[in-house]
């Protein structure tokens, strides 16, 4: 047997190095083990991860990319998605869990439920931070500002309220709204919040004033969910009308409409570059698109019997997109590899 002393001793760069790469290749090996069976799309490229005892509503990646879940069940489940495995549940609402967001650092995780509340939930402590109450019913929407300082949230009550996260209390109501609020998304840059809702309405705000800049119709029926792009420019917003409108932000016009899906739209998301849009809904496909030309580029489906999707997120790499549905499961699809 050698002796110990003489074998090379690997260098702290050598060492993180091999870590990373064990990390990318476990990742990679779960990820290529793949989805159950079935008979029709994609889904030998995926990784299932079940844990939720009802449909799961909502999803978030932290910074590390620590994976946040929740759902009718009325929690809120933290995973290690590397590991496919749950790492803990955090209780506290009543009822079904309705949105998620992290904050920049992956720090703190903000809820929303139907129980009228906003949550703070600590994420290293698996605490519950603080509890924001002033909705009148259920709060569908919740996003956090890029830089920390605010939340927003949106009622069934029709509100968009507009929090201090860092010492948790209401800064702004913003009225405008006629019916419920199911969306809302904060620019990159934090001078706007867009917010979309049952009046078919994509509205921008003026942060922190809470200003209404202008209210955009150009959907026929609910606005389901809205995202922005890396660089604030452009905002997506998805209905049940079965289109994505492409909004540019600083003229305040639609510049696209994309069609496509069969159903009503309920997620969407940018990828971390801005080069990709995610969709997702009642049609149980999750859809692929060029952020810049609208370009449709790919669709993933699952098995039979999934049922409508809830939910979509990218990692902070950009190369896992998650997708939550109402069969109570969240499906890790690998976007490494492919040549768009």
């Amino acid at each position: 047997m050698a002796d110990p002393e003489s074998r090379p001793k690997l260098r702290r760069t050598d060492k993180l190095r091999l870590g990373v790469g064990v990390f990318l290749a476990s990742f990679l090996g779960l990820l290529l083990a793949g989805c159950p069976n079935s008979d029709e799309g994609n889904e030998d490229n995926c990784r299932l991860l079940r844990g939720h005892d009802g449909p799961v509503l909502a999803l978030a990646f932290a910074v590390d990319g620590t994976l946040a879940s929740a759902g009718a069940d009325g929690t809120i489940k933290v995973w290690d998605a590397m590991a496919g495995s749950e790492r803990t549940t955090l209780t506290g609402h009543v009822g079904r869990v309705t949105a998620l967001a992290f904050a920049a650092d992956g720090r703190t995780l903000v809820s929303a439920g139907e129980d009228g509340t906003v949550r703070l939930w600590d994420v290293a402590s698996e605490q519950e931070r603080a509890c924001l109450c002033g909705h009148q019913g259920p709060v569908n929407a919740v996003a956090y500002a890029a830089d920390g300082r605010f939340i927003a949230s949106g009622g069934h009550d029709g509100m968009v309220r507009l929090w201090d996260a860092r010492k948790p209390g209401e800064l702004a109501v913003l009225r405008g709204h006629r019916g419920a609020v199911f969306a809302v998304a904060f620019a990159a840059d934090g001078a706007t919040l867009a917010s979309g809702g049952r009046d078919n309405a994509v509205k921008f705000w003026e942060v922190p004033g809470g200003q209404e800049r202008c209210s955009l119709r150009n959907h026929s029926e609910r606005v389901t969910a809205l995202a922005f792009t890396p660089d604030s420019t452009t905002l997506f917003s998805a209905a049940e009308d079965q289109t994505i409108k492409v909004w540019d932000v600083g003229a305040e016009r639609e510049m696209l409409s994309l069609n496509g899906p069969t159903g009503a739209i309920n997620a969407v998301a940018v990828s971390p570059n801005g080069r990709y849009l995610a969709s997702a809904g009642e049609d149980r496909t999750l859809r692929l698109w060029s952020a810049s030309t609208g370009q449709f580029l790919e669709a993933f489906k699952g098995p039979k019997g999934t049922g409508s999707l809830t939910a979509v997120a990218f990692s902070p790499d950009g190369k896992i997109l998650a997708s939550a549905s109402v069969d109570k499961t969240i499906r890790l699809w690998n976007l490494q590899g492919r040549d768009w």
